[in-house]
């Protein structure tokens, strides 16, 4: 039989008996089976008796506003806070980052923006940006 499934988890049967086989050994995928996983047409066609899982993938690591600053040594977190009390900008988005349950967001734009900015500021080398933005 090949087929594919449902959304239910039944069978959907396209064909039952012989399958054509091109020249080269491959078996043509007929219209209605385009768009489906090439795991459950294993399985259909009797490759495999279970369903491949899916791959696993790696959580994204997001570190603490704590952690993410203790990246810098301590004279660099000082001259971040000295920073931040003449600029509302800054201090908002400290407070911000601070307060946020997930962690920091290293890829996020406004992370990126805001050590960008401490950076144009003078606060902050290149090297330490590489250290907070990099994952």
């Amino acid at each position: 039989m090949l087929g594919y499934f449902n959304p239910d988890g039944t069978i959907h049967s396209i064909a039952t008996g012989v399958v054509a086989v091109d020249d080269d050994g491959s078996v043509p995928i007929p219209d209605a089976l385009r768009n489906v996983p090439l795991n459950q047409l294993r399985l259909i066609a009797g490759v495999v008796t279970e369903v491949d899982p899916p791959p696993v993938v790696a959580p994204v690591v997001r570190p603490s506003p704590r952690e993410w600053l203790e990246r810098l040594p301590k004279p660099k977190q000082a001259a971040i806070f000295q920073a931040a009390v003449g600029n509302a900008d800054l201090l908002g988005w400290l407070f911000k980052a601070s307060g946020t349950s997930t962690g920091i967001d290293v890829t996020a734009e406004e992370t990126i923006e805001g050590v960008g900015a401490l950076v144009a500021a003078g606060v902050l080398t290149l090297d330490d940006q590489t250290i907070l933005l990099t994952l």
